[in-house]
């Protein structure tokens, strides 16, 4: 699972950010690099955060206020 959002920093910049379920955490670089092969570079995230499990509403969509 994965969900990728822009996020404003506090210089007002506005970045990309993944937030992903997997077994085991992964290297940002590695996942930087395999994007990159499919992606423009614009459009590859500046950060990745690894989450257990994605937190869910009660109707069992993805919550996006709750991601950390």
């Amino acid at each position: 699972e994965a969900v990728i959002m822009a996020r404003t920093d506090e210089t007002g910049q506005t970045q990309l950010v993944a937030y992903y379920v997997a077994s085991q955490e992964l290297r940002a670089g590695e996942l930087r690099q395999k994007l990159g092969q499919a992606l423009p570079s614009y459009m590859v995230p500046s950060y990745f955060i690894w989450l257990e499990q994605m937190p869910l509403t009660p109707n069992g969509k993805i919550d996006r206020k709750s991601l950390p």
